[in-house]
């Protein structure tokens, strides 16, 4: 979420400086009237800083600003020492938000809203998290996973920011950028912001939008200022600066040298007037000046093209659009329509696949047929320069280049930096909206009619793959040292991979089955398999928190299919190999943990399509505790110490379509009877069972513990009231029958029915059982997860979410002997 915040311009030197300093009036040619409207400006939000309390408000113009303005303030010293003033002995913490309409869902909602700003204020007061997130720090203080709730995140934020005593240390100061970026219902975010001001005055806000009239109403009595009014000066000092940096004294051609320099006075003069306070506007036409002074042209030319240029945004990236030549513009039009699709779908774009445009748009296919040919390092050093000069040379100011965000984090000194060249990002938000308008799409249909952005990035991306030379941590991460960002299941390396490369590309695709798509991943594949050549190890993929699987780099495609459901291409390809095959089974089984409704229907389709093919339900990925779990009891276990979580509506469609399928149900909780003091009250002593199939054998199981006996740690779990009589209640052992009737008493009966019928066949399933099992049973179970039965009765959600919560942490053997004084058998008690 940070990744808007990394992406904006720092100021240009010496510019915004007049918001919390005097300027010398003499300094530069700016009417006296404007100086006072400048004053005044600081001084109100100066005193606003000091003094003031609720809202204040910076509006402005598209381009004026506004987004490197907040950035400024957020983090100049000058707002904390003014801000020291206000919180009168109390610590003021900082909390800062980008709102970034191309971004993702988290860029520009409120849900992204109030986690960004929780994640600020938490980072700079770390003692606060255990007082906002009482349970979550007390799971964590016993190496538990912790997943938080997004109405968990509300409740924590609203804790923070209110009143109460626990925080009395504290004031809050939040700036929010970008209102109008926000996707949803303005009047009610701008209601939201009030109410956080309202409740308390340990908070206050800065924020800015555009001059759209629903900010105009909702802050008319709050103090504010117009940006583009009082510009002037900053945009003075922006084009002398460049003047300087282009060389245009020595490059203008006029033999009167003082004549010259009135005149290059009088360029600038033009450019600071016509600009009408919007840098972006500025930063256009003085590309258009630079090229000029390529050119040759001399100072009237010069002003000729400014005078002729449109002072309004869209009619000026018009005619920027118009004067590239007519030999490049199918090409200009290529690569703006290219980077609107990745902007649109909030996915960045190295160089190094943009310079594959031009070879795509000559032969749509020329990716396809090449095999693999690693070009050299100095060959891609030349492609980069010559893609960059391109780049600024045909689009005329439209593109930027700036160093990869990733996760939120700029990876500069990354190897990938060097191969694949800098990310390109159109220059500002304004050209976005230029690209999505009815002009430019229909002179893009004119120029491009059969231009298929997705196409074009699918096919880029082969031949990127197919001629670079990647780091090998591209296909593999590495085992030590790497950091990573996911979720609790799956995790990423903080640089550009193939799996996640592959499922992003996937899921643009939409689940089109197209035979062009299909094909992609074919010849995607046959790459992997030359690139394994280049591998000297297996392909490990993270998981869980320091867990790791392998695989050949060849299997990596199915993998990435396996893991968001697109079963189209499993079922194209038809030739999996057994291993494969369970390996994606049980990937994909543990994406089933993170699902939304649509994308469990399509997990269960792609499990029924591998189980068909020869996958095992009981199929094995990992190694925890001591014994290789099945993937299926991995996933109760998880759900048992992590809740449900936003799964409270679907595990149950998860347990009955794994039973409908003859997964093995023999999982327990095994409880000890002797109890143990903490500080914090009685623990239990718990392990868990697990069967797992024998190697190479047909039916045989093995019975394992977790933790194993030779392991030093074991498990507890809090004995308080309620869980002793539960445990009581079922001898001591909580087993998967016992944790339906818990979670869904409601259906519990026919999850028991299922559950009793596969332990008395005392062997795993096989094929011929699970076809009588789903003969005798599916009508009874198909309505819990089958969306096309006619029976289906839709998402049922969790009663309750034991033993989550309760699961109170490891312990070594010494932790529970030296808790065995104050032990007492509660067996009789």
């Amino acid at each position: 979420m940070n990744e808007r915040f990394e992406n904006i311009v720092e100021a240009h030197e010496r510019t915004f400086d007049w918001i919390f300093q005097n300027s010398n009036e003499d300094d530069l040619d700016v009417p006296k009237s404007l100086w006072k409207i400048m004053a005044k400006a600081r001084d109100s939000f100066v005193t606003w800083l000091e003094q003031g309390s609720g809202i204040f408000h910076i509006s402005g113009k598209p381009g004026s600003g506004k987004s490197t303005l907040m950035k400024y303030l957020s983090q100049h010293p000058r707002t904390r020492d003014h801000l020291r003033v206000w919180a009168s002995g109390k610590k003021p913490v900082l909390g800062k938000f980008f709102f970034w309409k191309p971004g993702s869902d988290l860029q520009k909602s409120i849900k992204g809203l109030v986690r960004g700003l929780l994640h600020c204020l938490l980072s700079e007061c770390p003692d606060l998290i255990s007082l906002v997130f009482p349970v979550q720090w007390d799971a964590s203080m016993h190496r538990e996973r912790v997943h938080i709730e997004h109405h968990e995140c509300i409740s924590a934020f609203e804790k923070l920011i209110g009143a109460s005593p626990d925080y009395s240390d504290h004031k809050f100061v939040l700036f929010i950028d970008g209102l109008d970026e926000f996707e949803g219902n303005h009047v009610d975010l701008t209601r939201q912001l009030c109410k956080w001001t309202e409740a308390t005055g340990n908070v206050k806000l800065c924020i800015s939008s555009r001059e759209w009239q629903v900010f105009k109403d909702a802050f008319r009595n709050c103090p504010q200022l117009r940006l583009h009014d009082i510009t002037r000066a900053d945009i003075q000092h922006f084009v002398r600066d460049r003047f300087h940096e282009m060389r245009i004294d020595t490059l203008i051609n006029d033999n009167l040298k003082h004549f010259g320099a009135f005149k290059i006075g009088q360029l600038q003069s033009m450019i600071v007037r016509e600009s009408d306070g919007v840098f972006l506007w500025v930063t256009l036409v003085l590309r258009h000046v630079e090229e000029g002074l390529i050119n040759g042209d001399r100072l009237e030319d010069l002003m000729r093209l400014i005078r002729s240029l449109p002072t309004e945004l869209e009619p000026m990236l018009r005619e920027l659009l118009g004067s590239i030549p007519p030999n490049n513009r199918e090409l200009a039009y290529a690569m703006l329509s290219f980077v609107e699709f990745c902007s649109k779908v909030d996915n960045q774009v190295y160089l190094m696949q943009y310079s594959f445009l031009e070879e795509y748009l000559q032969d749509k296919n020329f990716a396809r047929d090449p095999a693999v040919l690693l070009r050299t390092t100095k060959d891609n050093a030349e492609r980069l320069k010559r893609a960059e000069r391109r780049l600024y040379g045909i689009c005329k100011g439209f593109f930027e280049l700036r160093l990869p965000n990733y996760h939120g984090r700029s990876h500069d000194s990354s190897k990938f930096v060097n191969i694949l060249g800098n990310a390109v990002h159109l220059t500002h938000r304004s050209i976005v909206e230029f690209l999505q308008s009815q002009y430019f799409e229909q002179n893009m249909k004119l120029e491009l009619p059969d231009f298929d952005g997705f196409d074009a990035y699918c096919q880029t991306y082969l031949g990127q793959l197919k001629s670079v030379h990647l780091p090998k941590t591209y296909l593999s991460v590495k085992y030590r040292g790497a950091k990573f960002f996911g979720n609790d299941v799956f995790a990423y390396p903080l640089h550009p991979s193939f799996i996640e490369d592959m499922e992003r590309i996937i899921l643009l695709n939409q689940h089109r089955a197209t035979p062009r798509f299909l094909k992609f991943l074919d010849d995607v594949h046959s790459t992997l398999i030359d690139l394994g050549k280049y591998i000297d190890h297996k392909c490990a993929l993270r998981i869980w928190r320091n867990e790791f699987f392998y695989c050949d780099a060849e299997s990596l495609i199915m993998i990435a299919c396996a893991r968001v459901g697109f079963y189209e291409y499993l079922l194209h390809r038809q030739d999996t190999g057994s291993e494969v095959t369970a390996l994606c089974a049980s990937v994909c089984m543990l994406t089933c943990i993170h699902s939304s409704d649509d994308e469990l229907y399509r997990r269960f389709k792609t499990l029924h399509f591998l189980f068909d093919n020869g996958a095992s339900p009981n199929c094995m990925i990992t190694q925890r505790d001591g014994g290789i779990l099945t993937t299926f009891h991995q996933v109760i276990w998880f759900c048992c110490c992590n809740g449900f979580g936003n799964r409270a509506k679907l595990f149950l469609s998860v347990i009955a379509f794994m039973l409908y399928n003859g997964v093995n149900p023999r999982f327990a909780f095994n409880i000890s009877s002797m109890r143990y003091r903490l500080k914090s009250g009685f623990i239990f002593k718990m392990h868990y069972t697990s069967e797992r199939p024998l190697p190479e054998s047909e039916y045989g199981v093995e019975t394992i513990r977790h933790p194993a006996d030779n392991f030093d740690v074991c498990y507890s779990i809090k004995a308080d009231k309620e869980t002793l009589d539960m445990i009581k209640k079922h001898g001591w052992v909580i087993d998967l029958r016992t944790l339906a009737s818990i979670w869904y008493p409601g259906q519990s009966d026919v999850l028991q029915q299922v559950i009793d019928w596969i332990l008395e066949l005392g062997v795993l399933t096989d094929a011929q059982h699970r076809s009588e099992l789903q003969n005798r049973f599916g009508h009874l179970l198909r309505p819990f997860f089958d969306r096309d039965c006619p029976d289906f009765i839709g998402w049922v959600s969790a009663r309750d979410v034991w033993p989550r919560g309760y699961i109170s942490g490891t312990y070594s053997r010494d932790q529970f002997q030296l808790m065995e004084e104050s032990a007492s058998d509660t067996s009789v008690s």
